[in-house]
């Protein structure tokens, strides 16, 4: 009975080390493999009819030797310019999120024909390790403005002012960013924007947490008018009609008052009016 015993432990002990050494082996090979390009954002956002603007599409893995940049539908020509890697800050600042890897970084030339069909649109980098996962930007009709840096417009008393009507390409970089615009409005003047944010980011295949928007207006003294959260899935959609002529804010943060680098928005704004939906879906040819 003792030597059988001993038999038996004598092959677990040999099974166990087997087991072991094809981990090592099986690990050693998963780190010689490289992993196609992972889109983590396009900035900017928005992009403008009829305009021509560089672009950057920042990720994970090799962007090195980018050549090409494939666009859904027609009306967009792209012409890269370079690609580099981008390591972050050795310094951790407040409320950074903890320690971030290295991202790679494609420069692009992006022309919007004047006729570009409007809404979100998909764009991948081709590159020698294969074309990279999906990223998007947003054709609309108007001008965009980008958000002005991170702590320029963190308080109502440094909103950043707003022509109308426009689409802004914003980010929620870090936690507790919180981001204020102003904008004039007559008596009687309606406004409406809606976020492209989430819906956005839902289609990027590495980024593992997702912005969820939430916008607020507010008058001169700093009361809430209005809210909105969740009209377009996670994405709101804020209208209202001014009661007296004045200065208003609009605020955009995270319903949890999260951050991240990658998080980018686009609030479009329009006066008049909007059609939220149409009745019935269904018809007869």
């Amino acid at each position: 009975m003792v030597r059988v015993r001993s038999r038996i432990g004598w092959l677990a002990i040999r099974c166990s080390a087997a087991i072991l050494a094809s981990a090592v082996i099986v690990a050693a090979t998963g780190r010689a493999q490289t992993s196609y390009p992972m889109t983590l954002r396009v900035d900017p956002i928005a992009v403008s009819r009829g305009q021509t603007v560089e672009i950057t599409f920042a990720g994970r893995e090799n962007f090195s030797g980018a050549w090409a940049l494939l666009c859904e539908g027609p009306g967009l020509r792209v012409e890269v310019l370079g690609a580099a890697t981008v390591e972050p800050p050795k310094a951790k600042a407040r409320g950074g999120g903890g320690r971030r890897r290295a991202t790679s970084q494609v420069r692009a030339r992006l022309e919007v024909a004047a006729d570009a069909p409007l809404g979100p649109r998909e764009l991948r980098v081709a590159t020698p390790q294969g074309v990279s996962s999906v990223g998007l930007v947003v054709v609309v009709d108007g001008p965009v403005v980008a958000e002005a840096d991170d702590l320029a417009n963190d308080r109502p008393d440094r909103a950043q002012k707003l022509p109308f009507p426009a689409v802004v390409s914003g980010r929620i970089g870090k936690i507790e960013d919180v981001d204020w615009y102003s904008f004039e409005m007559a008596k009687g003047q309606r406004v409406t924007f809606e976020v492209w944010g989430n819906r956005l980011e839902n289609k990027i295949h590495d980024l593992q947490t997702h912005l969820d928007p939430i916008l607020s207006l507010h008058d001169q003294t700093g009361r809430e008018l209005a809210a909105a959260d969740n009209n377009r899935f996670a994405d709101p959609v804020l209208s209202y009609e001014a009661p007296a002529e004045g200065t208003y804010y609009l605020q955009v943060r995270d319903t949890t008052y999260s951050g991240n680098p990658d998080w980018c928005y686009a609030p479009q704004g329009v006066s008049g009016p909007v059609t939220p939906s149409v009745f019935p879906m269904a018809v007869n040819p």
